[in-house]
């Protein structure tokens, strides 16, 4: 939903409909691609992208997308339907043969010479600034940063994972009910019914077995034990909610909890404190979710993964290699985001916005020449769009002083 704060937003949203609606798709392309990059949560964006695009993937990415955003939308239901089956009849396209071992860029702008290799096909170079590092190195010895991040070697919850969460959900269904015993002997000491709690309450069938003759309790235990019961139900309920997040550190704070739930739990039927049904209740359940999460570790451990220069092997069609060009923008990973965006013009070549993204990538690891013909073509797609002028200077002044000066 957009909002007065985003008029500009909004403008570009209009025009870029307007533009589907006259079909000039490469203008609509252009500026819906520009509104989802600043915010992708607009549902209409979406919905005329997909219809903007070429693509039969982009196009199912985008009606995803506007999916995610609101699921009841049945028509872009029923498209998306469409489309997947297409998808899954549709031939495969035979591969392109090469032109002479050119490259991709060759194949896209035969009219300008390729410059020297320069790397950008290997994996190694750094994902911040482009430069060259060895596969053995942590940290990029040019700009300093890190090449390694950490990684879950999993997403998404288990069926062992599933029933781990079910049973500790049980096993705090089950601590509140045993909270009554410890407040209802707070109750008596204060000058309650003990003469109903221990003619009625006590002889309905499993109460005593499950919460213990809590008429016992000295005053000061039943309070010991309100605290504890409240700390207990608190902790669970917030790890229910981490692992649910599939949280590291709510993974091992269960494994801990649960440990001291075991010794509880026997403590409590050895001192009567509470009944032997709900004793063993609590202690079989600690049992069985503590098997469960040493079960479903891997699904919380995390490892250091090095970080590859290379297109996302995930993605899915151009608008997605796109997408993920700008995340890792934000993250300062220029050399990943261009690794993403020369995937997204090499699947959609007469996308202007892609070169002209392109361009400012390659400037940005220094790769100059690259930038100036992406830019440029960019331009020859674009002639009317005044902003490729002013990259293409600013570039061309980064270029020069860059070079080496001349003798």
């Amino acid at each position: 939903m957009l909002t007065s704060e985003n008029a500009e937003l909004q403008k570009l949203l209009q025009e870029g409909i307007a533009a589907v609606k006259r079909r000039d798709y490469p203008r609509g392309r252009d500026l819906l691609l520009q509104v989802v990059e600043s915010d992708d949560r607009i549902e209409q964006a979406w919905l005329w992208l997909s219809v903007a695009v070429e693509d039969l993937q982009d196009k199912v990415t985008a009606l995803e997308n506007a999916l995610a955003i609101n699921p009841d939308n049945h028509d872009a239901r029923q498209q998306l339907g469409r489309l997947t089956q297409s998808l899954a009849v549709a031939p495969a396209a035979p591969p392109a043969a090469p032109a002479d071992g050119a490259d991709r860029w060759k194949q896209l702008l035969p009219d300008v010479p390729l410059e020297a290799d320069d790397d950008i096909d290997d994996p190694y170079q750094c994902v911040y600034c482009g430069r060259m590092t060895a596969p053995e190195h942590r940290a990029c010895p040019h700009c300093g940063k890190k090449l390694y991040w950490r990684v879950k070697q999993s997403e998404g919850w288990s069926e062992v994972l599933k029933l781990a969460m079910l049973l500790m959900g049980i096993d705090l269904a089950l601590g509140a009910v045993e909270f009554l015993g410890p407040l209802l002997a707070l109750n008596v000491a204060g000058g309650g019914d003990a003469a109903f709690f221990r003619e009625v309450l006590l002889k309905v069938f499993g109460v005593e077995a499950f919460l213990g003759n809590f008429l016992r309790l000295a005053p000061g235990l039943a309070q010991l034990l309100v605290g504890i019961d409240v700390l207990r139900l608190g902790l669970l309920l917030m790890l229910l909610f981490g692992l649910a997040r599939q949280w590291t550190l709510a993974y091992y704070g269960s494994i801990v909890t649960l440990g001291f739930d075991l010794l509880l739990s026997i403590y409590l039927a050895l001192s009567g404190s509470l009944g032997l049904i709900g004793s063993a209740a609590n202690f079989l359940l600690a049992v069985a979710v503590l098997g469960l999460l040493f079960a479903s570790y891997p699904e919380f451990a995390v490892n250091e993964q090095r970080l590859l220069t290379q297109p996302d092997t995930v993605a899915r069609g151009a608008i997605d290699f796109y997408k993920r060009g700008h995340y890792y923008r934000r993250l300062g990973m220029w050399a990943l985001a261009v690794a993403q965006w020369r995937k997204s013009v090499g699947l959609a070549p007469k996308e202007t916005l892609y070169y002209k993204d392109l361009g400012i990538g390659y400037a940005q690891i220094k790769r100059y020449q690259r930038s100036l013909r992406a830019l440029e073509e960019a331009q020859r797609q674009a002639p009317q769009d005044a902003s490729i002028p002013e990259i293409i200077a600013l570039v061309r002044a980064q270029a020069e002083k860059a070079s080496p000066p001349r003798r």
